[in-house]
């Protein structure tokens, strides 16, 4: 047959030819192909040359559940973490505060890795958040944004880990509040304790007074 070119055996993406399946009154050989996922498909002999059909169609239905994933993260807690901290890295956020601290994200976080977005190496390396009551901190407050210095830290452990931390004197003895309100027994709710403090409370009376007898 003038102009035939035999495929079978031949793969094509996901697909095998097994052999040829007819011509159509337009003279399109059609070829019969087993996808990897073990479905069956008739192809164009032209589609399999020029790369447009690469599988039964799974492989386009994958793709578009991953787009539709993708779409999903970015509606996360996690996801507006990373943004967020994105966002801290840039010249223009407060004046180029984290930025003239040297502070920057890693290009992992920052452009992806092996076909995956930075948002993916994001959540792949953090993993979900354990609680709501935590939230994206960077261990060494002077570091980078990447996974060696990064953790799910709840509010106290950020508040220690902070430049500006609120020192206070406790039981006869300068400390950090958060060092202070665990030694006194964590009997007041730490954001109670914390905005007793910012109101001017005595550090002994912010940890120690029952809340609503004062």
């Amino acid at each position: 047959m003038a102009g035939f070119e035999d495929l079978s055996g031949r793969v094509f993406g996901r697909l095998t030819v097994i052999d040829h399946h007819d011509r159509t009154p337009q003279r399109v050989h059609r070829w019969k192909c087993r996808c990897e996922c073990g479905n069956e498909a008739v192809v164009p002999g032209k589609y399999l040359r020029n790369g447009r059909s690469k599988s039964c169609g799974c492989l386009k239905a994958e793709v578009l559940r991953a787009a539709a994933l993708r779409h999903g993260m970015t509606r996360t807690p996690e996801a507006c973490a990373y943004v967020n901290a994105r966002k801290r890295v840039t010249a223009n956020w407060r004046d180029g505060a984290y930025v003239n601290r040297g502070i920057a994200m890693c290009d992992r976080w920052l452009s992806g890795e092996n076909g995956k977005s930075g948002l993916e190496c994001f959540l792949a390396d953090m993993g979900p958040r354990p609680s709501p009551d935590h939230s994206l901190d960077r261990i060494d407050n002077d570091g980078n944004y990447e996974p060696d210095n990064c953790r799910w830290a709840t509010v106290e452990q950020q508040a220690n880990n902070k430049t500006n931390n609120r020192m206070v004197t406790y039981a006869g003895a300068a400390m950090t509040l958060t060092e202070a309100w665990r030694l006194s027994g964590e009997c007041i709710p730490w954001k109670t304790a914390w905005y007793r403090i910012n109101a001017g409370w005595p550090a002994n009376d912010a940890l120690t007074i029952p809340v609503g007898l004062r």
